[in-house]
C-alpha cells in the first residue's frame, strides 16, 4: 500500500513540475516578445529555482 501510495504522490508531483515549467516557458516568451514587463522575466526563473529546490528536498527526503 505504502509503495502504491508513493507512486502517485511522485506522479503527481512529475505532473506539478511539468505544469510549472510550461507555465514559466510561456511566460518567458510573453516578457521576451514584449507583451509583458521586462521585470516579469523574475517570475518564471523564480518558479524553476523554487521547483528545483522543491524536487531537491523530497529527493533528499526519500532517500
Amino acid at each position: 500500500m505504502n509503495t502504491m501510495a508513493a507512486d502517485n504522490s511522485g506522479r503527481t508531483q512529475l505532473w506539478a513540475v511539468r505544469a510549472v515549467q510550461a507555465v514559466s516557458l510561456m511566460l518567458f516568451a510573453l516578457a521576451i516578445f514584449g507583451v509583458l514587463p521586462p521585470l516579469s522575466l523574475l517570475v518564471p526563473v523564480a518558479l524553476v529555482v523554487v521547483t528545483e529546490l522543491v524536487q531537491r528536498t523530497t529527493a533528499v527526503r526519500r532517500a
